[in-house]
């Protein structure tokens, strides 16, 4: 954790998640399932890989986290991972490096569409830290500013924003709604440390712009 609140990471290899072998009882699991989140980083195993790769063409809504993490990304991947999901999560980093491999230029709005159009998405996800984020679905490009509070620290906030943005957007809320949901949900984590906190539900009625 440095200074400034920002968070690096080592992440070790031949860990358990890099052998998650498909078994009847998980694509059993799969065949009774309407949504995925996955993410990038569990492909860097051959093992790993090919099962997500299975429970993708299995599953009927896929949503995709993208996790950036030097030296364990391609191109190639990507692409792939783009191909099969839905929606897609990323921050702006994450979307310069995507959008430069996939001739996506001009401004960020520009590189969003390219990237909507040419992989089919129903929805794609920008967060911007402080400024706060963006989203583009169904014509429609949302920027919701974020909430200004103290930050204990910055883990898990990305896959709270997620799960705030989730909780309404599948149950057919305004993209501006789950939006506002998923930014109030990042802020919430953020304040407290660790990346899975104790909270209460009834504390995001507290964050607010004031």
């Amino acid at each position: 954790l440095h200074p400034n609140q920002e968070v690096s990471y080592e992440i070790f290899q031949n860990t358990a998640w890099d052998f998650i072998e498909l078994n009847h009882e998980l694509d059993e699991m799969a065949s009774k399932t309407k949504y995925i989140v996955f993410g990038s980083l569990v492909t860097r195993n051959q093992l790993s890989r090919d099962t997500l790769l299975h429970l993708l063409n299995r599953i009927p809504v896929k949503i995709f986290d993208v996790n950036l993490r030097e030296p364990f990304y391609s191109k190639q991947i990507i692409h792939e991972l783009l191909e099969k999901a839905d929606i897609v999560k990323m921050n702006e980093a994450e979307l310069d490096i995507i959008a430069g491999w996939f001739n996506a230029a001009g401004n960020q709005l520009s590189k969003v569409k390219t990237l909507y159009e040419q992989f089919h998405l129903k929805t794609v996800i920008i967060t911007a830290g402080e400024k706060g984020s963006y989203a583009f679905g169904n014509g429609h490009y949302i920027f919701k500013e974020a909430y200004k509070i103290e930050v204990a620290d910055t883990i898990g906030a990305g896959d709270s924003f997620l799960a705030g943005f989730l909780s309404g957007y599948l149950k057919e809320a305004s993209l501006e709604q789950s939006l506002e949901t998923a930014n109030k949900m990042g802020a919430l984590v953020a304040q407290k440390h660790g990346g899975c906190p104790d909270y209460h539900i009834e504390e995001l009625n507290e964050i607010s712009y004031e």
